[in-house]
């Protein structure tokens, strides 16, 4: 029943989402974006949250401890690609939010009932520290 009926995502501390076949006990695919520093998942800090849309299947929305936001289309893994278009990050990714700042992570929920539109938030760390901090939540659709 759908593209992602058979998979199961999980993030780690490495900023890498691992897709799970749950028919085989092995990893199936990594996702991950660099964020333009050139390591593995090095620049979007650990992630905190991993959440399947719930209008389509094969869209997964990802939160980090960086303050991004990213969407994947799973239906694109192997899609074949430009060069022109490598350095904005591998074909599956498909919507990078990048408006949260801080150290705190990120958190992020789909609405159940407007399609595309997602709720974020993150904590933004004051000068003193957590005692100064507060948090920003945002609402969103993908452009």
């Amino acid at each position: 029943c759908g593209a992602a009926a058979p998979l199961l995502a999980s993030g780690g501390g490495d900023g890498v989402v691992r897709l799970w076949d749950r028919r085989v006990p092995r990893d199936v695919h990594e996702l991950y974006w660099d964020g333009g520093c050139g390591s593995k998942g090095g620049g979007i800090g650990a992630i905190a949250q991993v959440q399947w849309s719930p209008f389509d299947e094969g869209v997964l929305a990802v939160s980090s401890g960086s303050g991004h936001v990213l969407l994947w289309d799973i239906g694109a893994i192997g899609a074949p690609q430009m060069p022109q278009d490598a350095n904005d990050g591998p074909p599956e990714l498909l919507f990078v939010h990048g408006g949260h700042y801080g150290e705190a992570p990120a958190a992020v929920a789909w609405s159940l009932t407007t399609p595309w539109l997602l709720a974020s938030c993150a904590e933004e760390l004051g000068p003193d520290g957590p005692s100064q901090s507060r948090g920003e939540l945002h609402l969103w659709q993908p452009a």
